[in-house]
């Protein structure tokens, strides 16, 4: 696409969010679909993972403000210096438009870089409820404009009239390749379906139920399925079919494990709230058959399948493992096509304020 005449955009990651490698990807792919110059501010590690020539960054940030410090209030402190260090070294009159991929309202209610910024909110909304973090959010609503990915992350900007906020898709990866050289982290072989968990993040309480239901383990030893759950705050365990696995996996590992799988399933904790899922778009990405644990926050998933991927409790989560093992037609009937985002009516009426 032609390029935009005067329409230079400043993409900033400032937090160092690995996973949000193929977030930012994705949506730095649309901005230069539609035609906009782009310029990056990304960590080393975060540029290290992609492949924009060196000649697309206006800022790399180095690895020192990249360490990972297990002490909130160190890790804002230094996130603080990594906004004042950027801030030193840009020019923000350079550019149209600011987008900042993801925030902490904290640091850069503290200390904005500039004003005009598009600030994409990803689990923020939840900041509303604490009552510091709320100030900074209307501090940064004063001069700056929001974006989330659906109308139930804006519900609580709206309740509290942030009115300079916009809706943009999330969009999804590029479909994954399978890698015939990785081994298995799973006795694949041994069994005809396989259903995989892949967040680490899942809700211990649900888990329980999980490993203590009867009636899931006589359908899985029925349809010869192992259940592979990934559990960071437990150890690896095997319990007739199911499987609990909590090593590190690695992108061609979790990719293969991904696309071996008959059906993923999400179950967050009860704090997974006002977000959207990764995983859900990765379903779309690799047109995989979804089941998500009740969640107001994933209730979006409704509109990309032919049936409804939302289960409320164990019978309910075997009746649709059940269903879709025998229906042929249940599927995702959206593409990752369908949900490029699309920056240009926003940029351009942020332009017009």
């Amino acid at each position: 696409m032609m390029e935009k005449k005067n329409n230079k955009v400043l993409f900033i990651d400032y937090m160092l969010l690995r996973g949000h490698v193929n977030f930012n990807r994705i949506h730095i792919n649309a901005l230069l679909n539609e035609g906009y110059d782009v310029k990056l501010v990304l960590h080393r590690d975060i540029v290290e993972q992609l492949n924009y020539p060196s000649t697309q960054y206006a800022l790399v940030i180095p690895r020192r403000f990249g360490i990972d410090i297990n002490n909130k209030l160190l890790n804002r402190l230094l996130l603080l210096f990594t906004l004042l260090y950027i801030k030193l070294r840009i020019n923000f009159k350079l550019y149209d438009n600011i987008i900042v991929s993801s925030m902490d309202e904290l640091t850069l209610g503290i200390f904005p870089l500039c004003r005009k910024m598009l600030i994409i909110c990803h689990g923020n909304a939840q900041g509303l409820k604490n009552g510091l973090k709320r100030f900074f959010i209307f501090r940064l609503a004063k001069y700056n404009f929001f974006a989330v990915f659906n109308e139930s992350m804006a519900g609580p900007f709206k309740e509290y009239k942030i009115k300079k906020l916009y809706i943009i898709s999330h969009g999804c990866v590029v479909p994954f390749q399978y890698k015939q050289d990785i081994p298995s982290v799973i006795p694949s072989a041994s069994f005809k379906r396989i259903i995989f968990h892949p967040s680490p993040n899942i809700n211990q309480q649900f888990l329980r139920k999980i490993l203590n239901s009867d009636r899931l383990q006589r359908l899985l030893q029925e349809e010869s399925c192992l259940l592979v759950l990934r559990n960071k705050y437990g150890s690896a365990m095997m319990r007739g079919n199911i499987q609990c696995i909590d090593q590190y996996l690695s992108m061609n590992e979790y990719q293969n494990l991904f696309l071996t799988a008959d059906i993923i399933l999400v179950v967050y904790p009860p704090d997974f709230c006002y977000r959207t899922s990764g995983v859900s778009f990765e379903c779309i990405a690799n047109q995989k058959k979804l089941l998500a644990l009740y969640n107001p926050s994933l209730l979006y998933c409704n509109e990309y399948f032919s049936y409804s991927p939302i289960f409320n409790d164990i019978d309910e989560l075997c009746e649709k493992i059940e269903y879709l093992f025998t229906n042929p037609y249940a599927r995702c009937i959206v593409s990752a096509e369908n949900l490029i985002p699309c920056y240009t009516p926003i940029l351009s009426q942020i332009k017009a304020y």
